[in-house]
């Protein structure tokens, strides 16, 4: 095990082999107001490792900006925040069993390849899926880059597209994109699954862009969009918050504003590939989710 309270590992790589269990921990990092960074390369072998992050007061608890290989994937544990900065490409994070969040956030702010088969990104109970970069397939070899997301009732799995600001800990809007135009990947919805879209100004709002389908289709009608918007001046207009280029399923069960129910005013559209709103449930191919916000109205006393 690498044990880090802050510090940085560069260069070169590391071969992590033949753990002595499922799960043992390949990275902890201690709780710090410093990233621990690790920019060499990680090879993963033997049976599935995990990453554990102590939640310290630094925006980002473990950085890790070199590739990861290897043919197992393995398990993001611990309340902290770990990021994935290594950018797209076909020496990125290429992993040939699935990736499971279990606790804290994991930001995808480069680009992740994951497993061969389905299911490729769990999130579970507890955990947070984020970032700002791809998770996808290269090509026809490495097919699978499928997000599914599954968390019990009053324990949560969270999807929140955009990043975190490594200076200010501030929440960034940003897109988090699955799926390429070579091999179309799915986001699945179970159940207690949450998607949270902050809004920004002028179509900065966090994006989910799914290149794929998306299921919202809850079996116990759990799945929820949690919408974060700045409390003292909302930002009016269209705000496209999920697209989509195959068929999205199912709706959001509950949508909640800040914590509260949506607002009267506002709107939310599930829209079809010529952007017209769709009334009711039916399958929508090809098409995106809008939130909208009408302008603050203002009112002039003429004395």
């Amino acid at each position: 095990t690498i044990t880090m309270t802050g510090g940085v590992i560069t260069n070169g790589s590391i071969a992590l082999i033949s753990p002595p269990s499922v799960g043992y921990v390949a990275v902890t990092t201690r709780a710090s107001d410093k990233a621990a960074t690790i920019s060499a390369a990680l090879y993963l072998g033997g049976e599935r490792y995990s990453f554990y992050t102590e939640n310290g007061t630094a925006p980002v608890d473990l950085e890790v900006s070199g590739p990861i290989r290897g043919n197992f994937g393995f398990t993001k544990t611990g309340p902290g925040t770990m990021a994935f900065s290594y950018p797209t490409g076909s020496d990125m994070y290429r992993l040939r069993k699935p990736i499971i969040v279990e606790a804290g956030t994991m930001l995808v702010d480069g680009g992740i390849l994951p497993s061969v088969g389905s299911n490729s990104v769990n999130v579970v109970a507890g955990g947070t899926l984020g970032g700002t970069g791809s998770i996808c397939s290269l090509d026809t070899t490495f097919i699978s880059g499928h997000v599914t997301l599954e968390g019990t009732s009053g324990n949560r799995a969270i999807l929140a597209p955009g990043t975190v600001d490594r200076t200010t800990g501030a929440w960034l809007c940003g897109t988090l994109k699955v799926g390429t135009s070579i091999v179309t990947n799915n986001v699945t919805f179970i159940n207690y699954a949450t998607l949270r879209a902050k809004l920004g100004r002028n179509g900065t709002s966090s994006r989910l862009a799914v290149i794929g389908a998306v299921n919202l289709s809850s079996s116990l009608n759990s799945d929820a969009l949690d919408i974060i918007a700045p409390a003292a001046s909302v930002p009016s207009g269209e705000h496209v918050l999920v697209t989509f280029s195959n068929v999205l399923s199912g709706r959001f069960d509950s949508v909640t504003f800040n914590g509260d129910p949506l607002p009267s005013r506002y709107k939310l559209e599930y829209r079809d590939a010529s952007n017209q709103a769709v009334v009711g449930t039916a399958n929508i191919t090809g098409g995106s989710i809008v939130l909208i916000v009408p302008p603050t109205e203002t009112l002039i006393i003429i004395h």
